[in-house]
Parts: C-alpha cells; structure tokens; sequence
C-alpha cells in the first residue's frame, strides 16, 4: 500500500481526490498540521483488521474470564464438600 502525507489544507481542497485514491488505489494518506502528522485516511477494510492490541486484549479479557470461572467452580466444590 502506497502512503502519501499530505496537509491538512491540500487534504481539503483534495478529498474527492484523496477518496477516491483510497477506495479504488490502496492508497493511505497521513494528514499534517504545522508538519506533524494528525491523522489517517486508510481503505475501510485495513481499518476494520484488528490491530494486534485489539488481539491481546481480546485474549486478556477471556484468559481473565476463565481464571474467573474457574475460581468459582473450585469454591463452590469446596463449599458443597464442605456441607457434605
């Protein structure tokens, strides 16, 4: 994929341009402001790829639910056998 950094301004005298480039081209495009970059402009399907901090924490949260569920099972046996 191509990218190409543009400013802020040229991105607003440009945007039918700077779309369809990026919907028809595969090309990105960062936006600047006062020479640092601000934004983004990416095709849609790259955006809606997890990134790999979406993954990780995905796999947190359910490693974390299983820990969870896990603990509680054990405590309800040690209750039952408790009761027993």
């Amino acid at each position: 994929m191509t990218t190409v950094t543009i400013s802020v301004s040229e991105a607003k005298t440009q945007f039918s341009n700077v779309i369809h480039q990026v919907e028809n081209n595969a090309v990105q495009y960062i936006v600047s402001k006062n020479n640092k970059p601000v934004a983004r402009i990416v095709p849609i399907a790259g955006y809606e790829q997890k990134s790999l901090f979406g993954v990780l924490a995905s796999y947190a949260d359910s490693t974390l639910r299983a820990k969870e569920s896990s603990a509680f099972a054990q405590e309800m046996e040690h209750k039952h056998a408790a009761n027993s």
